[in-house]
């Protein structure tokens, strides 16, 4: 019987049999190598790209509120919006701050010449949402619904946390002074905030009950919710770090010399703003910290979604800046010895022809 494996090279004598083994072996190794080389050029590298959205002289432009490629900011105490392609200015008087963005609809805190109250922009006319005696600031705006912190009490010494579902006001919680709560994040009705309560807090509503998720002798704040996961920012006793929740483990994700704050969360990934000597804006995409900005100014206030960071930088006065992820192949050590063992076998093959 034939055997038709064999039949391709004919009638061999033992030396040509042993040459053809030997190339064989070579063809195997190639094979392989050309492999590795194809799972090591898949290891990325990330890379960001920064886009200037605005570019004023004399005008502060800062807190960035970043939704899927649109960005909500104040400048000189009014809120304006930027669609992707052209930018809309929401208040033409009064003062206003603290803005928040979500699906081409914004939120802020603005002064009716008595105190601060939470405003509302549907993407054609604003609402006037809370209209009261108390200080109603910082709000946070996901899918319709708002959370804002409210100072009442003596001297708007107490805060509380307070949610609008587009309709209703509620109050989340009902505390009396030395404890407050501040910051709140709002993600699809539930809401995060830092707290003291005797001791410096991380608390976590889900829409029916509040959980303590951190707890800390020194200050803890700033937190960022994100799907039942919340980063935030606490002092380590010599300086402040982000840390992370993922609904059950509480990780660092910075150890380092410097201050890290203001923790934007997006998808297990965050951002961040470090003072390695100015503000830079970091980035940790759940294994890998990368610093995005590398200068002699400031960049501040992150806002992370889906890939990109708006922040505000000083180019002499505050500009709202964009920052775009990517990736591009990283060659490595291994990577290039792939290549030249690569070579060698080719050379080798030439050779015996």
């Amino acid at each position: 019987m034939t055997n038709l494996f064999l039949k391709p090279f004919g009638r061999l004598t033992m030396g040509q049999a042993a040459g053809h083994t030997g190339m064989c072996r070579c063809l195997v190794l190639l094979v392989t190598l050309a492999g590795l080389l194809f799972v090591t050029a898949a290891v990325q590298a990330e890379t960001w790209t920064i886009t200037q959205i605005t570019n004023n002289t004399n005008v502060h432009d800062a807190y960035p509120s970043l939704y899927d490629g649109t960005i909500a900011w104040v400048s000189n105490s009014r809120i304006f919006y930027w669609d992707g392609a052209a930018t809309h200015e929401l208040t033409s008087s009064g003062t206003a701050a603290f803005p928040s963005v979500y699906g081409g609809t914004v939120a802020w805190a603005g002064h009716d010449g008595s105190d601060w109250e939470i405003y509302f922009w549907n993407g054609v006319s604003t609402t006037q949402v809370t209209n009261n005696s108390i200080m109603d600031y910082m709000p946070s705006l996901h899918n319709g619904v708002i959370a804002w912190e409210g100072s009442d009490g003596p001297s708007f010494s107490e805060k509380d946390i307070y949610q609008w579902n587009g309709s209703v006001i509620s109050k989340v919680t009902n505390n009396d002074y030395p404890y407050n709560d501040w910051r709140p994040s709002s993600y699809n009705g539930t809401v995060a905030w830092d707290a003291y309560r005797g001791t410096y807090q991380i608390l976590y509503y889900d829409g029916a009950t509040t959980q303590t998720v951190a707890s800390h002798t020194s200050t803890i704040w700033k937190p960022s919710l994100y799907n039942g996961t919340i980063a935030w920012s606490a002092y380590d006793g010599s300086d402040y770090e982000i840390y992370y929740w993922d609904g059950s483990t509480i990780t660092q994700v910075t150890d380092n010399t410097f201050d890290d704050d203001e923790p934007s969360l997006y998808a297990g990934q965050i951002a961040w703003q470090g003072k390695d000597g100015d503000w830079e804006i970091f980035h940790w995409d759940g294994s890998t910290i990368t610093q995005v900005t590398d200068n002699s100014t400031n960049d501040q206030q992150p806002s992370l979604y889906n890939g990109q960071i708006a922040f505000y930088g000083d180019d002499g006065d505050a500009e709202i800046y964009l920052a775009r992820s990517g990736a591009v192949p990283e060659p490595s050590t291994f990577t290039l010895a792939v290549l030249g063992l690569l070579w060698l076998v080719v050379a080798v093959l030439r050779k015996k022809k």
